[in-house]
């Protein structure tokens, strides 16, 4: 798959509302339950791509200040759960931000290519598979 085309899905798929604390939150609805909906760090929702693949926003990422200091201390929840209280943490491996991101500045509130991907070091439990979309499909 082509560079852009990923960019493209990601655009998609995180121009949903993302940023509701310690809910998963698809097309601005409460997604607890969605098999493809996790909880990164508990605060904000990512969409689970793969086993070990998860989409979410690029600016959260400027909460801990470094992707080194995410990929030694970042994790994500398993989809569909209500509360992360006693549940497993997925341990972040590698943190992927677009070169071309760029959070807000002054008074542009405007982010840019505000996506990342983070791959994860083991399995998390997929139960809806993900198919891309063609051009056709779009």
């Amino acid at each position: 798959m082509s560079t852009a085309k990923v960019i493209a899905l990601c655009i998609l798929l995180l121009t949903l509302p993302l940023s509701v604390p310690s809910t998963a939150v698809e097309f601005g609805q409460d997604a607890t339950g969605d098999s493809n909906a996790v909880k990164v760090q508990g605060v904000i929702s990512g969409f689970l791509y793969s086993e070990r693949i998860v989409f979410t926003v690029a600016h959260f990422l400027d909460t801990m200040k470094s992707v080194e200091q995410w990929e030694k201390d970042g994790f994500v929840y398993e989809p569909g759960i209500n509360s992360t209280i006693g549940k497993k943490k997925y341990k972040v491996k590698k943190v992927l931000v677009p070169p071309t991101y760029r959070p807000r500045i002054g008074k542009d509130m405007t982010r840019i290519d505000d996506f990342t991907i983070l791959i994860l070091e083991e399995d998390l439990p997929l139960k809806n598979t993900v198919k891309v979309a063609t051009n056709a499909e779009i």
